[in-house]
């Protein structure tokens, strides 16, 4: 990727981004973070040090959102490095019941003024035998591949310090961040028509397709909680033969294991309708320009659609079949169906529009999504190991959880998002526990089952 000045630049909030704005609007909070946790102390002015080199490497993170008129959004770049907003705290116990609030709290409690300062912030919290190292962004800006980037700059830049060696601190830019300047103006006309029309048809889709999602009670939003499942590196194993075996990825496979949680959880709707997912699907490798590196929010959402009475090879075909489609190209037509909506709703009042896109581009109350394993080495900050490494995102409406499958150093998990209102006492017992089930039976070569008798005649 071409490294290019970023000064005095502004630039229309791409489309996709836009989504994540309304979401913002909507709930007031839209906060994402990288949770990175070493065994020992780190320097606090090395680490700010580190911090202004690492950042310098992404100028969307020196950024303030600008309103135009009809509720458009530009994104100014800002000429001058704004003030780095580093916390640190200490915690005189390791216990996780004393320091897993603290950090819950540094994600959800505060939001950003996206308007004004970096849409970013740092956390370091101390206990007696680590640390936590907690960068907060707004979802507006980021997805996981620009989080694990960003971590991964921060690591290295502080070892670059520390051994006294340089630091390319080089900005990663693209010449145009815009929708059409990334993702479609290269396209031919043919090509965006028919996506375009392809944008109608869905949202017609959105107001016709009676689909359903998890059976959870319809409370008001609560607080949220998280928590890390750990699966290992014998189930990812397992998981990867048999995905060979049946000849298809092991999203599909994870996503089949959600679907057979769902049916054992909601038998009387089984047949009716088609189950709906919330996914996230990566636009990368469809930019213009290179944009591997780029820290941007370069994700669509788009709907995982699930037979309800099919059987578990049915299942996993329509899920191999809706990924090929989508990564045909024709994802681009979930993109203009966001621009769609986000067009439609400029002229009407505000939370009315927020509410609007919410609820027809998500339609889901389970987020379920797979960005692979960690793809830059996560090792240590200078002589500090690493210990550990998460990220997650906040629920947006309607979802009420939310499982974000990665892959750490050759060892599966699923960073588990809850609304405590929906899962009152937790997730363990009705969702955790029968996913890690269902997972292993794939994982050690269960036959797959057949369609429910009552869809069989």
């Amino acid at each position: 990727m071409a490294a290019v000045d970023s000064t005095s630049q502004t630039y229309p909030l791409p489309a996709h981004n836009l989504f994540y704005l309304y979401q913002l609007i909507t709930i007031g909070n839209l906060n994402s973070c990288e949770l990175i946790e070493l065994d020992g102390r780190l320097d606090p002015e090395r680490l700010r040090a580190a911090l202004l080199q690492a950042l310098a490497r992404h100028p969307v993170l020196n950024s303030r959102i600008k309103r135009r008129f009809a509720r458009a959004f530009d994104c100014e770049l800002v000429s001058e490095p704004l003030p780095i907003d580093l916390r640190i705290e200490r915690c005189e116990t390791d216990a996780q019941e004393a320091v897993h609030p603290r950090l819950l709290a540094n994600v959800w409690k505060e939001s950003f003024d996206v308007t004004a300062g970096r849409p970013v912030r740092f956390h370091l919290l101390e206990t007696p035998s680590r640390s936590y190292l907690q960068i907060i962004t707004v979802r507006l800006y980021n997805d996981a591949k620009a989080g694990y980037r960003l971590a991964h700059d921060v690591a290295e830049s502080y070892t670059a310090l520390e051994l006294g060696q340089p630091f390319d601190a080089t900005p990663i830019q693209v010449t145009d961040r815009s929708t059409a300047g990334m993702l479609t103006s290269h396209l031919p006309l043919r090509k965006r028509l028919h996506h375009a029309l392809g944008a109608v048809k869905l949202l017609i889709q959105d107001f016709l397709r009676p689909d359903v999602s998890m059976p959870l009670p319809a409370t008001p939003r609560g607080e949220q909680d998280f928590a890390k499942v750990d699966f290992g590196a014998e189930l990812l194993e397992g998981l990867r033969r048999r995905a060979k075996q049946e000849k298809v990825t092991v999203h599909a496979l994870l996503a089949l294991a959600m679907f057979k949680v769902w049916r054992a959880s909601a038998p009387d709707q089984v047949g009716r309708r088609w189950l709906r997912i919330l996914d996230n699907f990566s636009l990368r490798h469809m930019t213009r320009e290179n944009a591997d590196e780029l820290y941007e929010t370069l994700v669509v959402p788009y709907s995982v659609r699930l037979p309800t009475s099919g059987s578990d090879p049915e299942v996993l075909q329509a899920m191999a079949e809706q990924l090929t489609h989508w990564k045909s190209g024709e994802i681009l037509s979930e993109l203009y169906r966001v621009r769609l909506y986000t067009a439609l709703s400029r002229f009407s009042p505000l939370r009315l529009s927020s509410s609007l896109i919410t609820r027809y581009v998500a339609k889901s109350n389970i987020v379920m999504s797979n960005p692979g394993p960690v793809p830059y080495p996560l090792e240590r900050f200078g002589s500090v190991p690493i210990a550990d490494f998460i990220n997650f995102s906040q629920l947006f409406p309607p979802s009420r959880v939310m499982l974000i499958f990665s892959t750490f150093r050759s060892r599966l998990r699923a960073l588990v998002v809850w609304d405590c209102n929906a899962y009152p006492q937790g997730p363990e017992q009705a969702l955790i526990a029968p996913l890690r089930a269902q997972l292993a039976a794939l994982a050690a070569g269960a036959p797959l089952e057949a369609a429910p008798r009552s869809e069989q005649g």
